[in-house]
């Protein structure tokens, strides 16, 4: 629900053509004149009386007094009251708004208005067909506008709806007032036709970042091509013919497929092979199953990094089976062939490094000349993988993801290329200890010298031989010990700190603090509404932004501080040898500025926001624990009140200064 509320507040107009005002202007009285007012222009709080119908009206904790959408014959424009209006409003009530003009988030709106019911009228029967492309301009903002689509899911937030439809050039969300007894679950896989008010979403800079409808209700939606009944009774479509060029098919529907389980993943992903092919899909369903079993799954076709998976998909038990058989144990090499892609296979490493920080806990193993990882299950006891020793040869069972450098395939007349792979585990039990690591250690090298250094008194040449051949061996493990530490204190996708190489260096800080009486600030990074990238866009989009934002913060602060991460999206700055909270506090919002930046991800541009807590020595406490305690308490302060802000930790949580801008929401 906090999403939504969070989508309502980034409601934001572009203006379509400019308005110059000066102070002798006369009251605006059409939805155009308000709407394409210039920011400056807008900002001075100019008169509006405006007479249109309510298109959209809702009360939010944000707006208690209601906010709309008025529609009138020249355009659309949003409006938000400072009163209760004088009769209940719904779609297609006449009204006469007075109030002033707005900057707006992203263009100009009328704010501080008072609405008076003058009758009863209803929405435009029709709206101009409007493309992605149109949308994604601006040129439609808060108009009423049509848009055409398939439905590929549904899901409820308190009394809001979101309806998420794939149109020919991206997916766009309709977000309406849930009607109860309505059978949403309908529309999924249907054709439709929507009506409603275009309402883009924007970031700090006032620049658009994407675009959504708002319905007045299910009325404003058109079924022009019903979703079978049944989505289980599509014939079954072999996973080898999945994205074939096929003239005759009908591109952009649900498919039905069969197969035996071979990972599940419950409320994110499961596997099948068939027919020694293999498919991934993503999916919010948890109905437990069994590996081996037949199972049917029916989901949108969506092209993958190699081969094709699907999307919200559902799906249903086909009947029991036995074990899986003939499992291929292959190398990475066999991997890179581009054979494996999705299927159940066994491979054997040598354990380099772990890494359980994350929800998704894991382990990096070497195997010949390659690099790979192998992912554990969510929540998956950090106790078994914390026993794995570095230097053990595993033997790894699971789906194997291969990834692809798309420039080659461009070098190769559209032939995609497979540059890495990791391993999906279905549970701890699918890594397998072969051997143990070396009896030779830095320790037993050392025996061994002394022992050497006695027989090479025999003879003067054994000795020189023999002690260029230890001290050569002795700085390879040297070397290979520190690139093992170095792997066991950094964060294997940003290569900062982790937790670990944290608490050292908070240790050392305190320590000299108390020798030196010099302080000490602590920062709490936590991306806002991270989890709807990753869930919308993909884990590897996800990495891309944790990316970015572990470089910006890096960037951000000096060579003396750490930066580190600690979590799925959790950062945590040191800030040694600072003397005031007011430092703290000017870094905190400096932050906060430095991320909400968009981050580029391939064509994508995807908006960031970041709630940031903050404290300082020793207001926030004179140990480890209790600073960390204190930042976290702050984080949380500056989330739940809006987030896209920072919080500064004092005795009673009360914020000393705190961001004013708005989150981007995607």
């Amino acid at each position: 629900m906090r999403l939504l509320l969070a989508v309502l507040m980034m409601r934001a107009f572009l203006p379509v053509q400019s308005a110059a005002v000066s102070a002798d202007t006369n009251t605006l009285t059409t939805t155009r004149m308000a709407h394409s007012l210039t920011a400056e222009d807008a900002a001075r709080a100019y008169p509006v009386r405006i007479r249109g119908i309510a298109a959209y009206y809702e009360r939010t904790s944000y707006f208690p007094y209601g906010e709309m959408f008025l529609l009138d014959s020249t355009g659309g424009v949003y409006v938000t009251l400072r009163a209760l209006p004088s009769a209940p409003i719904h779609p297609g009530t006449l009204v006469e708004v007075e109030g002033v003009s707005g900057r707006g988030g992203y263009a100009s709106q009328v704010d501080e208005a008072v609405a008076r019911v003058i009758g009863e009228s209803h929405l435009p029967a029709q709206a101009p067909l409007v493309t992605m492309e149109q949308l994604l301009s601006g040129a439609e903002d808060c108009k009423w506008v049509a848009i055409e689509g398939v439905v590929h899911s549904v899901e409820q937030f308190g009394d809001i709806e979101r309806i998420m439809v794939e149109m020919n050039g991206g997916p766009i969300a309709l977000i309406t007032p849930r009607e109860p007894g309505a059978d949403y679950t309908r529309l999924i896989d249907a054709t439709v036709r929507a009506h409603g008010n275009n309402a883009p979403t924007f970031n700090h800079h006032h620049q658009l970042t994407g675009t959504f409808l708002f319905l007045a209700s299910l009325k404003n939606i058109t079924v022009l091509k019903a979703a079978p009944p049944d989505p289980f009774a599509l014939p079954v479509l072999p996973v080898d013919k999945i994205l074939n060029f096929n003239p005759k098919a009908e591109y952009g529907h649900r498919i039905h497929i069969r197969g035996r389980l071979t990972l599940q993943w419950p409320g994110s992903k499961l596997c099948l092979t068939e027919a020694a092919r293999g498919i991934c899909a993503e999916t919010t369903q948890t109905t437990p199953l069994r590996v081996g079993d037949e199972v049917d799954v029916v989901g949108f076709p969506e092209v993958g990094p190699l081969t094709p998976m699907l999307t919200d998909a559902i799906f249903r038990s086909a009947g029991a089976n036995g074990a899986l058989n003939n499992m291929p144990r292959i190398t990475g090499e066999d991997i890179l062939k581009g054979e494996y892609d999705s299927q159940l296979v066994a491979i054997e490493g040598q354990l380099i490094g772990r890494d359980w920080s994350e929800k998704h806990p894991i382990i990096y193993l070497s195997e010949g000349k390659y690099v790979y990882s192998a992912i554990f299950p969510e929540d998956s006891p950090v106790q078994q993988i914390q026993s794995l020793q570095v230097g053990s040869v595993l033997q790894i069972t699971g789906i194997c993801s291969v990834r692809v450098d798309s420039m080659l395939a461009i070098d190769r007349n559209g032939f995609a290329v497979p540059s890495s792979f990791r391993i999906l585990l279905r549970t701890p039990q699918d890594v397998v200890v072969v051997s143990r690591p070396s009896w030779w250690t830095p320790q037993h090298a050392l025996v061994a010298c002394g022992i050497i250094a006695v027989v090479v008194l025999i003879a003067f040449f054994w000795i020189v031989m023999l002690r260029r051949r230890v001290e050569q061996q002795t700085r390879a493990l040297r070397d290979s010990e520190e690139r093992l530490r170095h792997i066991a204190l950094h964060d294997a996708l940003t290569g900062l700190p982790n937790r670990a190489l944290l608490y050292d260096r908070i240790k050392m800080v305190l320590a000299r603090i108390e020798r030196d009486e010099t302080g000490l600030g602590l920062l709490m990074v936590d991306l806002d509404g991270f989890k709807e990238i990753n869930d919308s866009l993909g884990h590897g989009v996800g990495d891309v932004v944790l990316r970015a934002v572990a470089n910006r913060l890096t960037s951000a602060v000096r060579k003396s501080d750490t930066v580190a991460r600690i979590g799925g999206d959790e950062f945590i700055i040191l800030l040694p040898e600072l003397k005031t909270q007011d430092e703290v506090e000017r870094l905190a919002k400096k932050i906060v500025a430095i991320i909400s930046a968009p981050i580029e991800a391939g064509t994508l541009l995807i908006p960031v926001s970041a709630s940031v807590g903050a404290c300082a020595y020793p207001e926030g406490g004179t140990e480890i624990d209790s600073l960390l305690h204190s930042v976290d308490m702050a984080m949380y302060k500056a989330k739940s009140q809006g987030k896209n802000r920072y919080c500064l930790f004092n005795r009673e949580i009360a914020p000393v200064g705190i961001s004013n801008e708005q989150p981007a929401i995607f």
